[in-house]
């Protein structure tokens, strides 16, 4: 709980939640930083197997469920930092400290790509609003479709 505080700035600026609400915003864009302190600290397999709890429960809608997805893949954890080591340091062991230096750099780096791949999944999130405003276009079809449209007006 405490590392999903810490994760909040950033889930808020992926924009983790729609709802209007803003006490349902904040509480939902918590939950969704409490999946990523969850994913850095332990790995992303609990983060998932919370957030399919958190689903089941109702508690984090379509839009969090998909930026939480984006932002959970990746391997950047602190128990991936012990096997990286030991796979890199057994392939080459006179550069053990070498990877020491840089396995907490890659480990952030690592997440900053999953976030930043979650922002990018974010900004063209297929949204109820966009599905109306294009309305030739069937709820079946995938939503890139409907970006594809060029406004004429």
């Amino acid at each position: 709980v405490l590392v999903g505080y810490l994760f909040f700035p950033l889930a808020y600026i992926m924009g983790a939640s729609d709802a209007t609400d803003p006490d349902a915003k904040i509480a939902e864009t918590l939950k969704v930083a409490q999946l990523m302190g969850s994913k850095t600290v332990l790995n992303e397999f609990i983060a998932y197997q919370q957030m399919s709890g958190m689903i089941m429960r109702k508690e984090i809608g379509p839009r969090a469920q998909m930026i939480a997805t984006y932002a959970l893949c990746g391997y950047s954890n602190f128990s991936q930092i012990a096997s990286q080591l030991a796979m890199y340091g057994s392939m080459c062991p006179q550069k053990k400290a070498v990877y020491a230096k840089v396995a907490f750099k890659s480990m952030i780096a690592g997440g900053i790509a999953c976030f930043m791949t979650a922002c990018i999944a974010g900004r063209y999130c297929c949204t109820s609003a966009i599905l109306k405003s294009h309305q030739y276009y069937s709820r079946k079809r995938l939503c890139v479709l409907s970006f594809l449209h060029v406004n004429k007006g």
